[in-house]
């Protein structure tokens, strides 16, 4: 995968599939985060969210794990990170993963989490080119069963 410049990724955008209380040890890891509702883009489709996000925000954090496939990403600046869960109890739960993945993150990729722990980062301008596999964390717990 082509090597993206550093940058500090500093502002994260909740889409409405993520619970508001992640916002809380996202901000208390130093992010600057607001929700859809506060950002004034409650009820955007994802193609309409990304162009309103993009240069406003640093990361979307959703919990769509196709966005990637259903979106033309090729010259997006945002950074996407993917859970597999919008339970909020499994999220708050990783939360420290879930910073840890955005950290991992540059500017015109995406990040998918799985399920079973998995993360894969590919670079939006080349979807089905070649990708990075970031340690693996945890498998998130459904309800009292991991995935």
């Amino acid at each position: 995968m082509p090597a993206r410049e550093p940058a500090v990724l500093k502002s994260v955008l909740l889409d409405e599939s993520i619970p508001r209380q992640v916002a809380q040890p996202l901000w208390e890891a130093g992010y600057e985060v607001s929700t859809v509702e506060q950002a004034g883009l409650k009820g955007l489709k994802n193609g309409e969210l990304l162009r309103a996000a993009e240069g406003r925000f640093d990361v979307l954090l959703t919990a769509d794990q196709s966005m990637h496939a259903q979106q033309n990403l090729r010259g997006r600046r945002i950074a996407i990170v993917a859970l597999p869960t919008n339970r909020r109890s499994a999220v708050l739960d990783r939360a420290a993963d879930i910073v840890d993945t955005i950290r991992a993150v540059a500017q015109g990729q995406h990040a998918r989490v799985a399920g079973d722990g998995t993360r894969t980062v590919r670079d939006n301008d080349d979807p089905a080119g070649p990708h990075a596999d970031l340690a693996p964390i945890k498998p998130f717990s459904f309800g009292g069963e991991e995935a």
